[in-house]
């Protein structure tokens, strides 16, 4: 079962309709992708984000990744304190269906999560293609970027599939 992580109530990996939403831009990026700006899909999520952009291939219009950000202006502490709250409510909406790991570095203010679907290195002796037909791994990035020349922080999320590179990988 594909169950995909949100950010912003817009669906990892999900078809995007551009009926769904009040398009604000659309523009092709390097790389063969549209970034399309959006109004915020709910007023739920005004409280965290106010510029929410959705990227999916011009020839497909699977999302492959949404981007937002709080539009700046923050303290360090009301950003973390929005990093915390969202840390809750992602346990509290995906604990029961990935396996969650979290990088942090507090100094720089950041923090990876990574959405692992249940067993997914295991591969079954009798279906060895059932390795085919797991989820893909899908990482949260939260980061509060201070502001040029001030005190104040942007904070800014990054939800997308992970792809392993060497850099990644360690050393067998």
């Amino acid at each position: 079962m594909r169950r995909g992580i949100e950010l912003c109530g817009i669906k990892l990996g999900s078809i995007f309709d551009d009926k769904a939403f009040t398009i604000l831009n659309k523009e092709v990026i390097p790389g063969g992708d549209y970034m399309i700006t959006v109004n915020s899909p709910s007023f739920i999520y005004d409280a965290y984000f106010k510029n929410i952009n959705v990227l999916h291939t011009i020839g497909g219009n699977e999302i492959s990744m949404v981007v937002a950000d709080n539009g700046g202006g923050s303290s360090r502490e009301d950003c973390m304190n929005i990093i915390n709250q969202l840390n809750n409510d992602y346990l509290e909406k995906y604990g029961d269906y990935y396996d969650m790991y979290v990088s942090e570095n507090d100094k720089e203010c950041s923090y990876m999560y990574y959405f692992y679907p249940p067993n997914y290195n295991v591969v079954s002796f009798k279906n060895p293609k059932s390795l085919e037909i797991n989820e893909p791994i899908m990482q949260l990035l939260l980061i509060a970027n201070q502001e040029t020349n001030n005190e104040y922080f942007t904070l800014e999320a990054a939800l997308s599939y992970f792809e392993e590179t060497e850099d990644n990988k360690s050393p067998e």
